[in-house]
């Protein structure tokens, strides 16, 4: 997420034989980004030999594979990033106030094992949906395996349990 995210989606457009990406709360535009939070980025922002990757718009108009993003609708960070990917780019928008992985992390393991159709798929169910509720995602992904719900209650309950203590 975040910088990782960035560096997922910069690779994803630069590398040959790469299948797609995943983008969980990435940056596409590091001139937005807080300076006080980010010193290192602020410090190479007006530098003419780096400026030319804080913003990645351009590159993506030359990928090679599919890019899906994923972040959280509540968080206006997120959106604003958002707001600088490309159409090209194929967006979750899950409803959630988490940064990073945006739906319950008990789902990762089986998200990242899809294969191209799979994730297409998985896209299209959701296409033009303006927010997608954390169990609706993950009844989707699970193909509405009552193992991969359960594994979604199971986590939820692990995340109130431990709030509470």
């Amino acid at each position: 997420s975040s910088a990782g995210g960035y560096m997922a989606v910069l690779a994803g457009c630069v590398l040959e034989n790469c299948e797609y990406v995943l983008d969980f709360s990435g940056f596409y535009n590091l001139f937005v980004l807080n300076d006080e939070q980010w010193p290192l980025v602020s410090q190479y922002k007006h530098c003419d030999k780096y400026r030319k990757w804080f913003d990645l718009n351009q590159l993506l108009t030359k990928k090679k594979c599919n890019i899906y993003r994923f972040y959280p609708s509540l968080l206006a960070e997120d959106k604003l990033q958002t707001e600088f990917a490309s159409n090209s780019v194929k967006i979750f928008q899950i409803k959630s106030e988490k940064h990073g992985i945006p739906f319950c992390k008990n789902n990762l393991y089986r998200l990242i094992r899809l294969n191209n159709e799979e994730i297409e798929r998985l896209y299209q169910l959701f296409q033009g949906k303006s927010l997608i509720s954390e169990t609706a995602f993950s009844i989707a992904l699970n193909n509405g395996n009552i193992s991969g719900i359960c594994r979604l209650l199971e986590g939820k309950l692990q995340d109130k349990l431990k709030a509470n203590l």
